[in-house]
Formats: structure tokens, C-alpha cells, sequence
């Protein structure tokens, strides 16, 4: 449901597969196969927080995807909450290094357990720009916005 594509890289939210694709240049054929994804263990799996509970590595119905050249974020929907992988991932199935939207990378509370301007409901969209951060938390009707590092 999403792709972002940064003139080098192309990240697509496979989100029925509960995973983002990687690649890292941009395919001029069709059927290339991803070089890396994030979510599962590798390219073959496809199940929400791969059949579990939520952690750093899963996630469940990915629709944003956005990277900075250096960083990368995901609206991870259906686990309420962004993560963000402090550098562009190299393997499969690395694990995000902070969340937003959550009080830690296990936890997936509709809004946290209660609506704040940092809890999430159903997140779809992610993009930075001038250390800001912008989500679109599609079920609480807003656009959440955060200075961000």
C-alpha cells in the first residue's frame, strides 16, 4: 500500500505480507526479487508479528514507508504505532530501533490505552522533513506531527 523511493533506493509497505521490501536500486525488469525485508525472517514468510506477539522485528499491515537516505520509518497499522531503524537495513528481519506511538517496541495498544498527541490508531502514513516527523493517524482523524532527531 505504500512505496517510497529515494532516487537510489526503493522501499514498498507489502502490507498483506506484513512486511517492507527493500531494494537497493531501482528494478528495471519486472519479477527482480527484493534484496532485503523487514518484518520477517526472510522473503517467504508472510504472517502478522510472524505469528506472535509484537517485537522490534515484526510487524502487522505496513502502509507508510519512508526513509531519509539514512533512516528508515514504517506506519506499522495494525500494531498502532511507527518504527524507525536508525540505519537503512542490510539483512532480513532486522530488528527497528525505537518506536512512536507505543511505550516500548511490545506493546500494541489502540492509542496506547488512551488518546494523547503521542498515541496512535491505525497510523497509514509516515514522512520527515526538517526534523519533524509527521504520521497519519488514520483512526483518531489527525495528522500527528513531532520534533524529531
Amino acid at each position: 500500500m505504500g512505496v517510497f523511493c529515494d532516487g537510489t533506493k526503493l522501499f514498498v509497505a507489502d502490507t498483506y505480507n506484513s512486511r517492507v521490501l527493500i531494494f537497493n536500486s531501482i528494478p528495471n525488469t519486472s519479477g527482480i526479487a527484493s534484496n532485503f525485508v523487514v518484518g520477517q525472517a526472510d522473503a517467504i514468510q508472510n504472517s502478522s508479528n510472524r505469528s506472535g506477539s509484537p517485537a522490534a522485528n515484526t510487524l502487522s499491515f505496513p502502509q507508510g514507508v519512508f526513509s531519509d537516505g539514512t533512516k528508515l520509518y514504517v506506519a506499522d497499522t495494525k500494531n498502532h504505532r511507527v518504527l524507525i531503524w536508525n540505519a537503512i537495513p542490510t539483512s532480513n528481519g532486522e530488528a527497528a530501533n525505537s518506536v512512536l506511538g507505543q511505550p516500548d517496541l511490545i506493546s500494541n495498544l489502540i492509542n496506547n490505552g488512551g488518546l494523547s498527541s503521542t498515541s496512535l490508531n491505525n497510523p497509514t502514513g509516515v514522512f520527515v522533513h526538517s526534523g519533524k516527523i509527521y504520521v497519519v493517524d488514520q483512526n483518531n482523524f489527525r495528522v500527528v506531527s513531532k520534533v524529531f532527531p
